[in-house]
Order: structure tokens, then C-alpha cells, then sequence
């Protein structure tokens, strides 16, 4: 629909880099950017902070033909974000070094891929405590308290030795599983699932503990 306002696309770091951004522009009375996608903590941070500007419901006609948790509000009511996006992050390998994909997260853990493992680098994009907590201590009822947090940080640096690249940068890891550089990693099944069509050995699995499901609002 045309609607006589000229629309410029701005590239934007992930997550909390772009919530520093986003609040060092508000001290100066400036905006980066009029409408942003953010996922869940720096979202939640920015709505904490009052950063983010509140949104006119009846501007949304759709609005109730999504989840309430697909709509972020303030704790007057007041609408903040709407949910615009979701996708899965699964587990990728390049078919090429990896001809038989592995079916379990714990795969991450195996020695057989030391220094070969790409994983996000947040814990706000990368849901890797999660992770962990249902691989090898039955789901996330652990993370619930100190003790069982400890326990599954103590799991999870296990895996560091794995671990070629974290990247906050997606395009940085894509490179590196299509030319085989890194040859497994999390990744978006969707992306992923573009690259395969293109010709590139890239093969998106979902892991037997399910996908995960990250959304930016």
C-alpha cells in the first residue's frame, strides 16, 4: 500500500548493542531509527528504561488476531510491541564435512567437533542455558534456582572447547558452514533452509529436544 512516506531500511547490531544505541540517541533527544525488530531481554530492558514509545492500539486492526504474548504492554496497559516475526534456530551442519547429521544438542558437547562449533554469542539470542538444562537435566525446572543455574553453567562451559566461533554477526557463521570452515553450529532453519535451495550443503535439524523458537517484536 502506498502511503507517501519514504522508507529507508538502517542495519542494526543485535540486541543489547542496539538497546545502548537506541538510549544513548534518546539522552540526545534523537531517534536511530523510527521502528525497530528487537527480541525478548533488550526489549524487556528497553520497555524497563521507558526507551521505548507506546503504541496506539487502534492503529493495529489486526491486533486481536494475535496471542496476548505476541503483545508486549506496559504495566498501565499501554501497547509497546507487537509481535512481527518467528523462527526457529536449529541445529546446522554443512553435508559436505558432516554427511550424517546429528539429531541431539548434546552433538555440541561431542569431542569429536573440537574447535569446529559455531554458537550465537548472547545469552539473549543464543537460549544455550535452556539448552543445556533439557539435554542433560531432564528441562528447565533446574534453572529455577542459584544451585541448579550453577550446575547447568558449570554443563554448559563443558562445551567451550567446541567452540570455534560465537558470533553476533549471523552472516559471519553463514560463511563458514557454507565453505565448511565451521562445519556445525546454531543457526535459523530458515536461513538455512535458503542456502540449501541456492545449492549450498547446508542441512537445517531439528535436534530430538525440539527447536527453538525465537520471536522479535
Amino acid at each position: 500500500m502506498a502511503i507517501g512516506i519514504e522508507v529507508n531500511s538502517v542495519a542494526v547490531p543485535t540486541g543489547e548493542t542496539w538497546l545502548v544505541q537506541i538510549k544513548s540517541a534518546a539522552r540526545a533527544k534523537t531517534a536511530p531509527a523510527d521502528v525497530s525488530l528487537m527480541v525478548g531481554i533488550p526489549r524487556s530492558q528497553g520497555a524497563d528504561q521507558k526507551v521505548i514509545k507506546t503504541l496506539d492500539d487502534s492503529k493495529y486492526p489486526n491486533l486481536s488476531n494475535m496471542l496476548d504474548t505476541f503483545q508486549d504492554r506496559y504495566d498501565d496497559g499501554n501497547l509497546f510491541g507487537v509481535g512481527a516475526v518467528s523462527r526457529y534456530i536449529t541445529l546446522c551442519t554443512n553435508s559436505d564435512e558432516i554427511p550424517e547429521a546429528p539429531d541431539s544438542w548434546a552433538a555440541l558437547w561431542d569431542e569429536t567437533y573440537e574447535d569446529q562449533i559455531g554458537l550465537l554469542g548472547l545469552v539473549s539470542n543464543s537460549y544455550m542455558l535452556e539448552v543445556t538444562a533439557t539435554t542433560f537435566f531432564g528441562g528447565t525446572e533446574i534453572l529455577k534456582s542459584k544451585k541448579g543455574i550453577q550446575q547447568v553453567f558449570d554443563k554448559f562451559s563443558e562445551v567451550v572447547p567446541n567452540v570455534r566461533l560465537w558470533y553476533k554477526d549471523e552472516s559471519a557463521f553463514h560463511q563458514s558452514l557454507q565453505d565448511g570452515e565451521i562445519p556445525m553450529g546454531q543457526y535459523y532453519h530458515d536461513v538455512a533452509g535458503l542456502a540449501a535451495a541456492e545449492g549450498f550443503p547446508a542441512v537445517s535439524t531439528f535436534p530430538k529436544k525440539g527447536g527453538i523458537v525465537d520471536s522479535g517484536y
